[in-house]
């Protein structure tokens, strides 16, 4: 599924509130999402791959949808980047050690 500009804008939005960028299993640059609900894991996987995992907790039964190729972090950064509120400078931060390597 290709994201159109509504799906962007929302995903900028959840991401802003419950996303995270920084880095992963490898050291590789990873982008997390993580929620309770799992038709909106599912909605985001669908448009920006990635793999879903499970949370094992009791007390927490969350899901993270985690993109961790290079190609689908890129994709995802210059897709929703216009449209974020709070996470930019960690966005620019993180372009910056990309590019470095």
């Amino acid at each position: 599924m290709i994201p159109n500009k509504e799906d962007t804008i929302y995903t900028a939005g959840f991401f802003d509130g419950e996303g995270y960028i920084g880095r992963g299993w490898k050291n590789r640059i990873e982008i997390r999402i993580v929620n309770n609900n799992e038709d909106v894991i599912n909605y985001l996987h669908d448009l920006w791959g990635g793999i879903i995992y499970k949370r094992k907790r009791k007390d927490n039964p969350a899901l993270d949808l985690v993109i961790y190729r290079k190609s689908d972090v890129l994709r995802f950064i210059n897709t929703v980047y216009p449209f974020l509120k709070v996470k930019k400078e960690q966005i620019d931060k993180t372009l910056e050690v990309i590019k470095t390597k």
